[in-house]
């Protein structure tokens, strides 16, 4: 028997089998009261109590529920919250309230709460209020999001190929002697019970007789006389998948490359509510009607923003007045032809990687190479998902196809037969990874068939520039010495073409390099049709000059700082559970730890004293029970009392010097640049700050960026720092302000502002640019 649902659960109709989930633990910290996540909540239920002299008083208002693990104070003062978890079960007892005593002072950071019309109102309903409008669901919906009360459901999918569905019950079920659906008692035929699993068997005959689209009730008896209820939703989709795993709470359904047209995929609603914003897999989707239309009472997916998707299972969030709606759509096709067969031999040399695509689950393939199958079931080491190794079957030429089976077809469907012609000849070198380079610990080779390999080369040649060859390349200006590494470049992947081709390509890569750089390159087409490509720094990418600045912090100011219990020789940091990374100067030090490394430095090194000097303040000034909100307190603090601005090198910037001047190379070789001019200097600008930022965060293994950009048409650097799911702006130059006298005034203000607080007074421009959508966030790093 195929099972419909992933995820089993508990039920009960009596005292006897009803369970209680147990409590919350709750914490506050920065104006957020949060709790662990219970994955099988519906809820969260909220309520604010009076505070009587430490004793929790009369309940303040209404509850009122939300569908996240947090919860953010708005009001400041004294107060008790209580927070009780909402199973969504009704045969499932709700848990204990928890309680926990807070105090919101105005001098905590501000945590912004949207109101019942803010398209971020993560709470579901406006915090705080009165508002118990219940939130807004389709009348179809999954269980998972169903209110408070709701029967748990299953779903059963109308196809011949599958059997029938399980329902587990409660492990202390008796033996269930009788099941009845809409009141009338099924015959034994039609049910079966498996005590070993505690479950009932229903099956296919059972459904013959349910509308689709309608939620059945059915009730199971026990010996004992003790009944169980639950309801079973029909589906109707005749031809889905029979290797899919549908959810517990179900999911819609739409079919890709189907041969008639589509108006899309349509979801309902049972009352009223203003759709604000939608997400597919955590990505808000742009409000187009090319992508969906959307009324007070559904939503409609257009069949061109369908197509788009992926195959597979995707999560969908529908952000409204009343609350967040979470549910699932899978996306499926007809075919089960593989098509788009392709050779890899870029990143399994001396081995040929065949793939391909196919738009359905696939029970079984086989691969047909020169007449022999290689069949899954005899082969299964040779495949890997949409990929089958060929390594000892292919010589300089072959012939292949692939045939795929699923069990409800009979015959396979064959793919077009592709030729395979060997091209790895007067190339093998390029393709050898050990005749390649290493960067941040990965090993690449020479055979540039993407842009993104042609960034990490870039980065690899400015980074490493010390280590390379050197020869002497002919350009316009005459002859000049450069470092160079020769790569050949697919011409078909990434549309290069010659020696112009290949120096643009390499030009867009240098750009997106995230320091100051001032650089000289070139490229030649070799003889085998590789390209030499060359680079000279113009600008040395290390520091030179020591800062110095006239400037010093007030003594006045109160810094949050509070020497660590940690021993002189603590080094249980959390960065040591990285995977580790070699680094010799200072900026690979740094990029290695925004690239989510631990840092192996070379003996004797910039980077091995630079590693030493920023994990002793840590283990100076941070302790180990500290909260992440705490810690990046402490660092914001520390960095604004150590450190003082150089205004000299600005001063000394005069505007009549343009980058383009020789004189002006000798600015980006100021340690005021660099981690040099904190960690061994104190003295920095913006970028040196930005940087040592992300460093003594990555040491504590608080997730950290550093992001370029302009403010009042100047350029400036502050950082991301992602805490508790959320990321937030922190600007620890501007946590100095320039004052009388050549003294510094300290301010927390740029400490975890939002995005919308620090978009007032600056411009994002780093080609990395963090994405944000409802809390989450991808980052893109070049690597």
């Amino acid at each position: 028997m195929i099972m419909c649902m992933v995820a089993p659960f508990v039920l009960g109709a009596c005292a006897g089998f009803s369970l209680t989930i147990s409590a919350p633990a709750l914490k506050f910290e920065d104006g957020v009261v949060s709790w662990n996540s219970v994955s099988s909540a519906k809820g969260y239920q909220i309520t604010l109590y009076d505070d009587e002299d430490g004793v929790m008083g009369a309940q303040s208002g209404e509850s009122f529920v939300i569908h996240s693990n947090k919860y953010a104070l708005t009001a400041d003062g004294v107060y008790w919250v209580g927070v009780r978890i909402l199973s969504g079960n009704e045969f499932l007892n709700d848990s204990p309230e928890s309680y926990i005593l807070v105090e919101k002072k105005d001098t905590q950071s501000n945590v912004e709460v949207p109101g019942p019309d803010d398209p971020d109102d993560n709470n579901g309903n406006s915090s705080g209020s009165s508002d118990t409008e219940t939130d807004v669901f389709p009348s179809n919906a999954p269980a998972l999001c169903l209110p408070t009360g709701a029967v748990q459901k299953f779903n059963y999918i109308s196809s011949a190929s599958i059997g029938g569905i399980s329902v587990p019950l409660t492990e202390n079920t008796g033996v269930v002697s009788s099941v009845s659906v809409l009141g009338t008692e099924l015959d034994d035929r039609y049910w079966s019970y498996d005590s070993q699993n505690g479950a009932v068997e229903l099956e296919l005959p059972t459904f013959s007789g349910v509308d689709s689209g309608i939620d059945t009730k059915f009730t199971a008896t026990t010996s004992d006389g003790e009944n169980f209820d639950f309801y079973v939703t029909k589906t109707g989709i005749a031809n889905l998948p029979v290797s899919l795993d549908v959810p517990s709470y179900g999911a819609y359904v739409y079919c890709k490359n189907s041969s008639t047209a589509s108006d899309g995929l349509t979801v309902s609603f049972s009352s009223s509510a203003s759709i604000y914003a939608i997400s597919v897999d955590g990505v808000r989707i742009a409000n187009s009607t090319s992508n969906y239309s959307a009324t007070s009472k559904s939503v409609v997916f257009k069949e061109g923003y369908l197509n788009s998707l992926s195959y597979g299972l995707h999560e969908v969030q529908l952000f409204t007045g009343k609350g967040i709606l979470d549910f699932y759509l899978f996306v499926y096709s007809s075919s089960i032809m593989c098509y788009d067969l392709q050779f890899d031999f870029d990143d399994s040399y001396p081995d040929v990687i065949l793939t391909w695509q196919v738009d359905y689950p696939i029970d079984r393939y086989e691969v047909v190479v020169n007449g022999d199958v290689y069949s899954s079931d005899e082969y299964p080491d040779r495949f890997d998902g949409n990929s089958f190794s060929l390594k000892g079957i292919i010589g300089e030429s072959a012939s292949v196809c692939i045939r795929s089976y699923v069990q409800s077809v009979d015959t396979p469907a064959s793919s077009a037969t592709v030729n395979y012609a060997d091209q790895t000849g007067s190339i093998a070198k390029y393709l050898d990874p050990t005749k390649g380079f290493t960067y941040l610990s990965k090993t690449f080779n020479r055979y540039i068939d993407s842009t993104e390999e042609m960034d990490v080369l870039a980065y690899y040649m400015i980074l490493y520039n010390d280590d390379l060859d050197t020869k002497s390349f002919n350009t316009v200006n005459g002859f000049i010495t450069m470092s160079y590494v020769d790569v050949y470049v697919d011409s078909q992947s990434t549309g290069i073409i010659d020696a112009s081709g290949v120096m643009n390509a390499f030009k867009d890569s240098c750009a997106k390099y995230k320091e100051s750089l001032k650089y000289t390159y070139a490229a030649q087409e070799l003889s085998d049709g590789a390209y030499r490509i060359g680079l000279s720094m113009t600008s040395k990418n290390e520091a030179l000059y020591d800062s110095e600045s006239k400037y010093t912090e007030s003594s006045s100011n109160e810094f949050h700082l509070t020497r660590s219990s940690r021993s002189a020789d603590f080094d249980d940091f959390a960065i040591n559970g990285r995977e580790g990374a070699v680094v010799e100067t200072s900026d690979q030090l740094f990029f290695a730890v925004e690239a989510g490394f631990r840092p192996l430095p070379v003996a004797g090194s910039i980077a091995e004293n630079l590693y030493a000097l920023a994990k002793d303040v840590c283990r100076t000034w941070i302790d180990d029970d500290m909260t992440d909100y705490e810690k990046v307190h402490a660092i914001y603090d520390w960095l604004g009392k150590n450190v003082v601005y150089d205004y000299d090198i600005i001063d000394e910037m005069d505007p009549t010097i343009k980058p383009s001047d020789s004189a002006y190379n000798k600015f980006y070789s100021y340690d005021s640049f660099y981690l040099e001019g904190v960690l061994e200097n104190g003295v920095a600008v913006c970028n040196g700050i930005s940087k040592t930022f992300v460093l003594l965060c990555a040491i504590e293994g608080i997730t950290a960026v550093k992001v370029n950009g302009t403010s009042s048409k100047e350029a400036h650097a502050w950082n991301k720092v992602y805490i508790n799911e959320k990321w937030y702006i922190v600007d620890s130059t501007w946590s100095n302000q320039k004052s009388t006298n050549y003294k510094e005034s300290f301010t927390h203000e740029f400490l975890l502002i939002t995005t919308e607080e620090s978009a007032s007074s600056r411009t994002e421009t780093t080609e990395d640019t963090l994405k944000y959508y409802c809390g989450d966030t991808q980052y893109t790093s070049y690597y």
